[in-house]
């Protein structure tokens, strides 16, 4: 273990235990277990609910400062979240600093993805239209083989040696008997060739109405999109992580050391780099499990949400430990 200060504000190196801070939490929380889901619960909800998170600032002030209180051994009451507003500006400063941050972090992040999912888009349009392309082809031959065409070859030359017959034939009964006969045969060689025209036409528009997108490319699309969405999700999960993590401590110190909003950022900045992957591996189990839970209507995150807040409470308090100097003031119940 080694301590460091920046802007007067010291802090240790230590190592920490995921499962441990987890285990201390749910013992600091105690019998007010669900005092403190409603604190979160209620903290989380106002702090979302105002544009550009005006009131997360404040309503995060409130829930660390019920964790402190704990920590000091007192009984916590749900108005207490509410002293969060006594640092309304400075928690207000650092919020939008973080959310700069975020931006400038995720905002190409979503641009490489926009691009990349474009990209695919057009690659899966082209492959559909060859498939298309091919497919027309392929029903043509079958519908309309060669026998077909030979067919009506062979009543086309019918005609002309009957056209040759009727003209070399003196006139006669014979003669209008051939040239009735030749009239059926041109005729129905006429409608067999209409009906060749009509069909394909037919065929086209059906093609055109019904058409249903090839097994090839639905399966490149399904697959496409969520390698998309799935790369989306996964680069925000990691940068949350990743780079998250150094903002982490910012509200902390605005409630226990009395920091301005910048200071604060640069000071968990500086802190979390010290402990930077004992802290990720801290912030990836708590993210992981928020996300599965949130999944399940959102209701088993909140359930877990004071440990979690709670196990950052304690990883702060083993990084900047508490003197009697910055002793919190018991806090009216």
């Amino acid at each position: 273990m080694s301590s460091s200060a920046t802007d007067g504000v010291e802090f240790r190196k230590e190592k920490l235990g995921v499962r441990e801070l987890w285990r201390e939490s749910r013992g600091l929380i105690g019998t007010q277990y669900w005092t403190f889901v409603g604190i979160c619960l209620v903290g989380i909800f106002i702090g979302s609910a105002a544009p550009m998170s005006v009131l997360l600032g404040p309503m995060m002030c409130g829930i660390y400062m019920c964790f402190f209180s704990r920590m000091q051994g007192r009984e916590v009451n749900f108005s207490q979240v509410f002293k969060g507003f006594d640092h309304f500006l400075e928690s207000f400063i650092a919020t939008l600093i973080m959310t700069a941050f975020s931006l400038v972090i995720m905002v190409p992040v979503a641009l490489a993805m926009m691009t990349a999912m474009l990209a695919v888009g057009v690659g899966i349009g082209v492959l559909a239209v060859e498939e298309a392309r091919t497919e027309e082809v392929v029903e043509w031959n079958d519908e309309f083989p060669a026998d077909d065409a030979g067919a009506i070859a062979e009543v086309g030359e019918e005609s002309a040696e009957l056209d040759v017959t009727k003209e070399s034939t003196v006139a006669g009964p014979r003669v209008d008997a051939i040239g009735e006969e030749h009239a059926e045969e041109e005729a129905w060689a006429q409608r067999l060739i209409e009906q060749d025209h009509h069909g394909h036409g037919d065929h086209e528009h059906e093609g055109i109405a019904e058409s249903t997108m090839p097994p090839t490319v639905t399966v490149l699309v399904v697959a496409a999109t969520v390698a998309v969405y799935g790369g989306l999700i996964l680069a925000i999960f990691l940068m949350s992580v990743l780079l998250g993590v150094f903002v982490i401590f910012t509200f902390p110190l605005i409630v226990d050391r009395g920091l301005k909003g910048w200071p604060a950022v640069v000071t968990s900045f500086r802190a979390v780099k010290a402990n930077y992957w004992s802290l990720v591996k801290l912030m990836f189990v708590n993210t992981l499990l928020v996300t599965i839970a949130a999944m399940f209507c959102y209701v088993p995150a909140f359930l877990i949400l004071p440990c979690y807040i709670g196990s950052v409470a304690l990883a702060y308090r083993r990084i900047f430990p508490e003197t009697e100097a910055i002793a919190q003031e018991p806090l009216p119940v």
